[in-house]
C-alpha cells in the first residue's frame, strides 16, 4: 500500500529527494511521539520516575 503511494505521488511530480525527504520527516514524528507518550504514559505509571528522590 506504502510503496502504491509513494508511486503515485513521484508520478504527480515530486522527486526522489522530496519523497526521501518526507518519509525521513514522517518516520522522525512517528519516533518522537512515540518517545513523548512513553514517557507521558512511564510517568503516570509510575510518579516516582521524574529523576527527583522522594525521601
Amino acid at each position: 500500500m506504502k510503496v502504491k503511494l509513494n508511486s503515485m505521488i513521484q508520478s504527480i511530480g515530486m522527486t526522489k529527494r522530496q519523497l526521501r525527504s518526507m518519509l525521513i520527516d514522517e518516520g522522525l514524528y512517528y519516533a518522537g511521539s512515540t518517545l513523548l507518550e512513553s514517557y507521558v504514559m512511564g510517568a503516570l505509571a509510575h510518579p516516582h520516575m521524574d529523576g527527583r528522590k522522594h525521601w
